[in-house]
């Protein structure tokens, strides 16, 4: 009888599956499906979406909806704590009898899973921020993932919250902007539909919604690309606050993980990476790599971008026996030291 293994990737915006089968072949995939952030949707609406991800990417695959899977694994946005974990588990394996094994995790380490059996680290920079460090040991360590509230630097919602309030400052004469805000302020009144500082409070309000808010940040990318000063000091200053999570962790960081081919594999997940020639002066700058080439925080290492689903990864989480083969599932970012 054929066994199947799927995997759900899920971010706050959007979210991701695979389908395989017990050769480690891919039956199916689906890209930009609905969000499942559980803090966000509460955990019965979560698990509906899981239920619906899961019947979509098996009808995809020529299968029924009541297929039995050996095993689903779920990486999802918000899981960062055993005891929210578990109970999503346990309502998953409640409404879905007859799948087998359910592992649920951060949507940190689908990536890692996806790029590497070894270990590494996936710093993510998406609507929100987060790192996680696997050794190969199995032992981890994280920065971020904090919400909006409470971290999420680097991230695209943190690029457009810098840029929204060096205008309102600006504007306010409060503070001016280190350079001029005209392209910025011209974004933000087309991207929330404002003309002046006031209009702005109904989107920190009523609103208020993350993801929308986010979103902002394609503009600024895009201002960055035509030579905007003010988009690229943002950019400049996201790159050392993502670099910022890296030494927040390098004293977990074990040797064996240089060793490799790549160095330290370090897998950028999320569309900011889109802007790294924008990023990349910052980045480099916190972790103390000049010029020359010199840094003494840290040494060989590799930004690497997923080529295929971080779905993947999710899949393997729950399915440790199933064959895998990296050698096409990343590309090469950036790299020092090798």
């Amino acid at each position: 009888m054929p066994k199947y293994f799927a995997g759900i990737e899920g971010g706050a915006t959007h979210s991701s599956a695979i389908l395989l089968n017990e050769n480690g072949e891919t039956l199916g995939v689906l890209e930009n499906q609905p969000p499942t952030n559980h803090w966000n949707l509460g955990m019965v609406e979560c698990c509906n979406q899981i239920i619906s991800i899961l019947e979509k990417i098996l009808l995809s695959a020529g299968l029924s909806v009541d297929q039995p899977l050996t095993s689903l694994g779920l990486c999802l946005s918000g899981c960062e704590e055993r005891k929210s974990n578990d109970e999503l588990r346990d309502l998953v394996k409640s409404k879905l009898p007859s799948v087998g094994e359910v592992a649920v995790e951060s949507d940190c380490l689908g990536p890692i899973l996806s790029a590497s059996n070894s270990g590494g680290i996936v710093l993510i920079a998406g609507t929100g921020s987060n790192l996680l460090l696997t050794n190969p040991d199995k032992t981890q360590a994280r920065c971020g993932g904090l919400s909006y509230l409470l971290g999420d630097q680097g991230s695209a919602w943190w690029i457009a919250h810098k840029a929204v309030r060096a205008c309102i400052l600006d504007r306010d004469n409060y503070k001016k902007a280190p350079f001029s805000i005209n392209y910025v302020w011209d974004s933000v009144r087309e991207h929330f539909g404002i003309e002046d500082n006031r209009e702005m409070l109904k989107h920190c309000y009523q609103f208020f919604d993350k993801p929308f808010y986010a979103k902002l940040t394609i503009k600024l990318a895009e201002g960055a690309d035509k030579g905007d000063e003010l988009c690229k000091y943002l950019f400049h200053r996201a790159g050392e606050a993502l670099g910022k999570h890296i030494l927040a962790i390098q004293s977990e960081i074990s040797p064996e993980l240089f060793k490799g081919p790549l160095g330290l594999p370090i897998v950028c997940v999320g569309s900011v990476w889109k802007s790294w020639r924008h990023l990349q002066n910052g980045f480099t700058s916190i972790l103390g790599i000049t010029t020359e080439g010199e840094t003494h925080k840290l040494h060989r290492f590799s930004l690497i971008r997923l080529t295929v689903s971080p779905a993947l990864g999710a899949a393997l989480l729950a399915a440790p026996t199933i064959p895998r083969n990296y050698t096409q599932n990343s590309s090469l970012l950036y790299s020092f030291g090798l």
